[in-house]
C-alpha cells in the first residue's frame, strides 16, 4: 500500500533536506510520518541515509527496531501463519567485525535472523572496497529468518562498476 499524500510529502521533504545538508531536520520530518508507515522500505531507506549523515548509531538501531516490529506485525497479525520466511538485505553500513560501534547486526540475529556471512572468512566477504577513510569491509548483508541456514557469496564484477560488490544467496524452498 502506498504512502498517503501527506506522508509522501514528509518523505520528500526529508529527502530534500538531506540533500541540502540538513540531516537533523530531515530526521524530524521523518518523525512526522504516520507511525505505521515509518517501517515501509522507502521511509527506512531515507532514515538510514540520515543516520549515515548524522553518524548516530542509535538512530540506525532505532530503524532496525522499527523494521523488526514491522516484521513481527506482518508475521503475527497481517499474515498470521502464512509467512514461510523473511529476508532483510542491503547496504547496512555496519558490520559484525567490530569496525562500527553499533549493535544492528546483533539485534537482527537476536531476533532470529541468520547472518549469512557467519563463518565466512573476512577476505571472502568484503563487499565494500574501502577508501582512504576505511579499510575494505563487509557492509552488505543478506539476513534470513525461517529458512535453513545458507552462506552468502560475493559476485565478481568489474571493479569500476561499483564501490560495493554484489552478494548472492541461494535459498531452497
Amino acid at each position: 500500500m502506498p504512502l498517503s499524500p501527506t506522508d509522501q510529502l514528509h518523505l520528500n521533504a526529508a529527502a530534500g533536506l538531506l540533500q541540502i545538508g540538513e540531516p537533523l531536520n530531515a530526521w524530524n520530518e521523518l518523525e512526522r510520518i504516520t507511525p505505521l508507515n515509518r517501517a515501509k522500505t522507502e521511509v527506512l531507506t531515507v532514515r538510514l541515509d540520515v543516520c549515515r549523515k548524522l553518524k548516530d548509531y542509535e538512530q540506525r538501531e532505532e530503524s532496525a527496531r522499527r523494521l523488526l516490529a514491522h516484521i513481527e506485525e506482518m508475521e503475527n497479525k497481517a499474515f498470521k501463519g502464512r509467512i514461510a520466511g523473511v529476508i532483510v538485505d542491503g547496504d547496512f553500513n555496519t558490520n559484525h567485525d567490530g569496525q562500527v560501534d553499533d549493535d544492528t547486526i546483533e539485534m537482527l540475529t537476536e531476533a532470529g535472523f541468520v547472518n549469512t556471512w557467519e563463518g565466512v572468512p573476512r577476505k571472502k566477504r568484503e563487499t565494500c572496497m574501502g577508501s582512504g577513510r576505511f579499510e575494505p569491509t563487509t557492509f552488505d548483508y543478506i539476513m534470513t529468518k525461517g529458512w535453513k541456514s545458507a552462506k552468502a557469496e560475493l559476485v565478481d564484477i568489474p571493479e569500476e562498476a561499483s564501490d560495493h560488490r554484489p552478494v548472492a544467496l541461494e535459498i531452497k524452498l
